[in-house]
């Protein structure tokens, strides 16, 4: 991936990016696509990346497959699909010290062929723009990032949780968050968390659904679930035999093979 500069960066931005791309290139986290190396030269930056496997595809394309076929999600497929999300996550932080993706979107999860999930990321900061579609990119972000992240505050592993209850939300109601509201009111909405009409949409509005669900969007990060698997462990509970069903694995592998499903694109594995 090579992004072209206008003007030649101040040095200290130039120090900060090869900091970042040591970090990304040293640190080999399970279950995500590697950042191989980071070059930055005069007049551009030139990242070397882990190549998308050939028949992966990135989990929006499954979602809209199965939605349009009949197939929207239930309690099981999206408890399973949380699930090993949060292992996913977990193995991340565990192995980067607590450090959050951040920009956890369906665009950011790649399923291959067996129904193995990588992630597009962590990824570098400045590199957000290849991991999101320019057009969405405001509005996905959005859509995605933890509130603390809008304030400008740090965030470690628990601005993944938001991002999980976001996906969990979506997965329960079949409604996609920044579909319901315009641009200004999502950004409001988002600086504070809890999503809007929240038990009005969801398939299942049971008490432990809804409870669980407005932990995981708390606009402070102390007052949600404090890791990605206990996030993941909850909503199982909350689902109690309804969470229960076809390994997700298998689940995807079938959904994946459907060769109306377009491939993941190539070059994004930032």
């Amino acid at each position: 991936v090579e992004i072209f500069l206008d003007e030649i960066l101040p040095s200290g931005l130039a120090e900060e990016i090869a900091v970042e791309g040591r970090y990304a290139a040293l640190r080999h986290v399970q279950g995500t696509l590697r950042i191989q190396a980071v070059a930055v030269l005069s007049d551009r930056i030139v990242v070397t990346v882990e190549p998308v496997p050939d028949g992966t595809v990135s989990l929006r394309d499954v979602l809209a497959f199965a939605a349009t076929n009949g197939a929207p999600a239930g309690p099981a497929f999206a408890s399973g699909l949380i699930e090993a999300l949060s292992h996913v996550l977990q193995t991340m932080h565990s192995t980067a010290g607590q450090r959050a993706h951040g920009l956890l979107s369906p665009d950011a999860v790649l399923v291959d062929r067996s129904g193995g999930i990588k992630l597009i990321g962590p990824g570098l900061p400045w590199l957000n723009r290849l991991i999101i579609p320019p057009a969405a990119h405001e509005e996905e972000l959005l859509r995605v990032i933890a509130p603390e992240a809008l304030r400008g505050e740090p965030i470690d592993a628990r601005a993944d949780v938001y991002s999980l209850a976001v996906l969990t939300y979506e997965l329960m109601s079949g409604v996609a968050y920044r579909d319901q509201m315009p641009a200004a009111a999502l950004r409001d909405a988002a600086q504070h968390g809890l999503l809007p009409g929240l038990p009005g949409r969801l398939k299942n509005p049971k008490p432990p659904l809804i409870a669980l669900l407005e932990r995981g969007l708390q606009p402070s990060a102390a007052r949600r679930f404090p890791t990605v698997l206990a996030f993941s462990e909850a909503l199982r509970s909350a689902l109690g035999p309804a969470a229960v069903g076809e390994p997700i694995q298998s689940r995807l592998a079938r959904l994946v093979s459907k060769p109306s499903v377009p491939p993941a694109r190539k070059g994004v594995a930032v």
